[in-house]
């Protein structure tokens, strides 16, 4: 497949469903900034007021689909539904690539900011201090796309979905599970190795979410399968688990391989149930996360 994306996808398993349709892939690069709120100190760089978010913009655009990002190119017409990706401690958006682009390739409008202190490029160290603040940043890129801070026209803002891995995936469990961060916007949310993030003040648990996809590699030592099965435990319905068997903690998100294909294949899977309901969407992740050996559904959504 190009790609590598969808080499054991459902369509190959049901053979009445048809493919699943793909465009070559655009990125852009953006920076938003929110102007109320602070950012601490890092390394060189002192403590100072607003938020800088460099963000990089993967989307749908004409030709056929390859593994490359056509830079700058003009976006199709759309409009499609958004999804905002939280990067991991220590990590930027490129280290995403292959998934994120899988995503635009299927799609869908990715946005995915570089966090001012868990981000890898900034200058010193990378720190975990400021993941509190990382839901309220999820939040401005999302103000900043809904309001045709890149381009108007594209964003279909009845269908916004955030996703997020390790640190990210914390982050998003806090936009949309905890009481005092919950962002209203979003419509579905996919915690990739996630877990429970200690939040000032709200609640988890005391508010209805949104459709939630919870993905854990249960070899994981870094964030601990025990990790995501709080989260899944205190996530109203509806909710799925979907087990990355023998999978670790990075590789099975950005390495190729089968397992890596089942895992995009299912988030996309996820997203197009979720935010375009497609009803033979449900079919293809029940396919996709029941592979043996390699990934398996447990309570799959209603």
């Amino acid at each position: 497949s190009d790609g590598g994306v969808f080499t054991f996808g459902a369509a190959g398993f049901f053979g009445s469903l048809p493919a699943r349709p793909r465009t070559a892939v655009g990125i852009h690069s953006v920076v938003v900034t929110d102007p109320t709120r602070s950012t601490p100190a890092r390394g060189p760089t002192p403590a100072h007021d607003g938020r800088v978010l460099p963000t990089t913009i993967w989307y749908p655009t004409s030709g056929p689909s390859g593994p490359g990002d056509a830079a700058d190119a003009a976006p199709l017409p759309g409009p499609f539904p958004l999804v905002v990706f939280a990067h991991g401690f220590n990590t930027n958006p490129a280290t995403y690539e292959v998934l994120v682009h899988a995503w635009a390739e299927a799609g869908y409008v990715v946005a995915a900011p570089e966090f001012p202190i868990s981000g890898s490029d900034p200058a010193g160290p990378a720190s975990e201090a400021d993941l509190v603040n990382q839901p309220a940043d999820m939040s401005a890129v999302i103000t900043f796309m809904l309001n045709g801070g890149w381009t108007s026209g594209v964003i279909d803002p009845r269908h916004v979905a955030v996703a997020g891995h390790s640190d990210g995936g914390e982050t998003v469990v806090a936009a949309t599970l905890n009481s005092a961060y919950h962002d209203s916007r979003i419509t579905a949310a996919l915690s990739l190795s996630g877990a429970l993030l200690d939040m000032p003040g709200g609640s988890y648990g005391s508010v209805n979410n949104v459709p939630l996809l919870i993905v854990q590699g249960d070899a994981d030592t870094i964030n601990l399968p025990s990790d995501s099965a709080a989260v899944y435990n205190v996530a109203q319905s509806p909710k799925a688990y979907l087990d990355i068997v023998g999978g670790g903690h990075l590789p099975p998100y950005i390495s190729p391989g089968p397992q890596s294909d089942l895992l995009r294949s299912a988030t996309i899977d996820f997203l197009d149930a979720e935010l375009l309901g497609d009803t033979i969407a449900p079919i293809r992740l029940g396919v996709d996360g029941n592979q043996t050996g390699y990934t398996s559904l447990t309570h799959p959504l209603a």
